[in-house]
């Protein structure tokens, strides 16, 4: 994997009670830029937390104008859900329309949380 030479954002979510929220880090290289976390409802599954982080990142990408992203996402589902060719869910498709809106070279990659790769896990406050 060729994440050291350019950036990279890992996506995380955390329900802790009925306390939900999610957040990215930003990596160029092996050097943390930039963090962020986002208090979401308590009515939120934890699947649209991992959803929320993935619209937050892109968020990020489009205002810092990055031009190449490799995203690194601990959620599977969400993943495989965006991979979906016959997705229903209206949030889902408006993240693939950001995606192809941003035109920028951006790589959805799922790896299994821990393995070597520095993700963050703070709680939600």
């Amino acid at each position: 994997m060729e994440h050291e030479n350019g950036n990279c954002i890992y996506t995380d979510d955390s329900k802790m009670d009925k306390r939900v929220g999610c957040g990215f880090i930003q990596f160029l290289g092996c050097i943390k830029q930039e963090y962020r976390m986002f208090r979401l409802g308590e009515e939120i599954t934890i699947f649209m937390a991992k959803v929320e982080a993935i619209i937050k990142a892109l968020e990020f990408i489009e205002i810092q104008n990055l031009k190449s992203v490799k995203r690194i996402s601990g959620s599977k589902s969400a993943l495989m859900t965006l991979d979906s060719t016959k997705e229903t869910q209206k949030i889902i498709n408006n993240i693939k329309e950001k995606i192809e809106e941003l035109g920028k070279v951006i790589q959805l990659i799922w790896i299994k949380v821990h393995q070597g790769f520095m993700v963050m896990k703070e709680r939600t406050r």
